[in-house]
C-alpha cells in the first residue's frame, strides 16, 4: 500500500480508511490480478477523502458490490461518510469521511 497525503488524526476516520484499504488490497489481488494499491488522502472542509486505485486490470463493467464492499459501504455511511466506486478509465474507490 502506497500512501500519499496526511493520515487524519480522528480515530474513526483512520479505522474506516483501514477497512477500505484492506478491502482494496484483497480485491486488487483477487479480482484485478494486481500487486500494488495506492491511496491518496485529500483534506476537505468536511473531513477528508481517500482515493484508492491499483495497478491491476481495469474492470470490464461496473463493479458489483459483494459482501466486502457492501459491508464497507454500510460502515462508512453509518459513520456519516460516503463511498463511490468508479470503474472507468480504471478502478477507483472514493471514501469521504468526517474528521
Amino acid at each position: 500500500l502506497y500512501i500519499c497525503g496526511e493520515i487524519p488524526a480522528a480515530t474513526e476516520s483512520v479505522r474506516l480508511m483501514s477497512l477500505a484499504a484492506r478491502e482494496c488490497v484483497t480485491n486488487c489481488v483477487k479480482h484485478a490480478h494486481g500487486s500494488e494499491v495506492y491511496l491518496e488522502i485529500v483534506r476537505t472542509d468536511a473531513g477528508c477523502m481517500a482515493v484508492f486505485t491499483n495497478n491491476g486490470d481495469a474492470p470490464r463493467a461496473p463493479v458489483t458490490e459483494g459482501g466486502g464492499l457492501s459491508s464497507l459501504r454500510q460502515r462508512i455511511e453509518n459513520a456519516g461518510g460516503t463511498m463511490e466506486i468508479r470503474h472507468r478509465p480504471a478502478f477507483s474507490l472514493r471514501v469521504k469521511v468526517k474528521e
